[in-house]
């Protein structure tokens, strides 16, 4: 190991959900899903801490989905969702010039899905060059640029971990919308297309 770092040692694993991505949909929205898999990849944080130290940050780790496993998560016409999927992490303990010290790392994608209701975030007075308005039986597709960073995306061994999924051809939201003449999408630093997190609706 570097930094004169060795003998590290498994102590042990543990399942948690862990947030990759969130999906909100427009009211008169026929169908949105966000789509996540087939090597779809995220970038989860590392924590590390001395002897019975708090844990802080330590990099991240870019854990792969190398099957071809897929998992989806539907949003029915109004809903705001945030969704999660499991990862196993390991907790390891190693020798250190300076003393014994631990760290927290993902280490598998369990390949399923959860969701839950998030806080309503709609589009009323976001600046227009950040509001997409889609017409009659349009739709809208996300599949590159970088998603949001998620602060406190699980919470394993006492540890809170970040994460990111960057939308790619691997993960995809959609949203195809009703006869209703106007649907508004909208990024918080800019348009849907390329924003960190995507809006729905013309509420506050």
């Amino acid at each position: 190991m570097q930094g004169g770092c060795s003998g590290l040692r498994l102590v042990e694993r543990q399942v948690a959900g862990t947030v990759i991505g969130e999906l909100r949909a427009p009211g008169d929205t026929l169908e949105a899903f966000f789509a996540y898999g087939k090597r779809a990849d995220s970038e989860i944080g590392i924590a590390g801490r001395g002897a019975h130290g708090p844990w802080s940050g330590s990099g991240s780790f870019h854990i792969a989905n190398a099957d071809d496993t897929a998992i989806t998560q539907w949003a029915n016409s109004g809903q705001h969702l945030l969704v999660r999927s499991r990862f196993e992490y390991g907790r390891y303990e190693f020798n250190c010039p300076s003393g014994r010290r631990e760290k927290v790392v993902a280490e598998k994608w369990m390949g399923d899905v959860q969701s839950e209701p998030t806080a309503v975030r709609g589009c009323a007075g976001a600046p227009e060059k950040r509001v997409g308005h889609f017409g009659q039986n349009s739709d809208m597709r996300r599949n590159r640029e970088n998603a949001a960073r998620w602060e406190g995306a699980v919470g394993v061994f006492g540890a809170s971990l970040t994460a990111r999924s960057g939308y790619s051809k691997y993960v995809q939201g959609y949203w195809h919308f009703g006869p209703a003449s106007d649907h508004v999408l909208c990024g918080d630093d800019g348009s849907p297309r390329e924003a960190q997190h995507i809006y729905a609706g013309t509420s506050a």
